[in-house]
């Protein structure tokens, strides 16, 4: 193919490694030529507190994920894009239809006086399915304080929907 052919914003297919954007060879993303039916349209998770570390993923345009760390008052600390294999988003989709969590409440209120502690929020578009829930200290799975005061070992609904967020972005902290 003739680079004299491609107009400027266009792209085209050269082969499953490389395409042109004008007239230049660039490689193809992995996770856009691959699995493209495994990206959600839009995701973004946050969980945390004003006055301890919080966490955020959210899908980059290009299809990553970008695992965002921050400290007191939300004030960035770190980030780091991560690259999710197609096996990792299949079993994060699965898993999260396993545990109901498209199903869960859109808002799980605070139970009481409790002034700082644990915020959380869900927004995912994946396949024409929209899902968006809330939470401040207050988790899905029928308890209604701090997950802290649940047994460890228990696994509640929110615990593994955040053990499946954590195999996704390859172990990284997210609680």
């Amino acid at each position: 193919m003739s680079n004299k052919t491609i107009d400027c914003g266009k792209q085209s297919v050269v082969s499953k490694k490389v395409f042109i954007v004008c007239g230049i060879l660039r490689p193809v993303k992995p996770t856009l030529r691959l699995f493209r039916e495994y990206l959600p349209d839009y995701f973004e998770i946050l969980i945390g507190g004003f006055c301890g570390n919080s966490y955020q993923i959210k899908k980059t345009q290009g299809g990553d994920l970008e695992y965002l760390i921050m400290g007191y008052g939300y004030r960035h600390k770190a980030s780091r894009i991560v690259s999710p294999s197609k096996e990792q988003w299949e079993t994060f989709w699965n898993e999260i239809e396993e545990i109901g969590t498209w199903n869960w409440k859109n808002e799980y209120k605070n139970p009481g006086n409790i002034l700082d502690g644990t915020q959380w929020t869900i927004e995912i578009l994946y396949k024409g399915k929209y899902f968006e829930s809330y939470g401040d200290n207050n988790f899905p799975g029928g308890f209604e304080r701090n997950i802290s005061n649940i047994d460890e070992k228990s696994e509640t609904p929110w615990r593994l929907f955040v053990k499946s967020v954590q195999k996704l972005v390859g172990d990284k902290n997210f609680s």
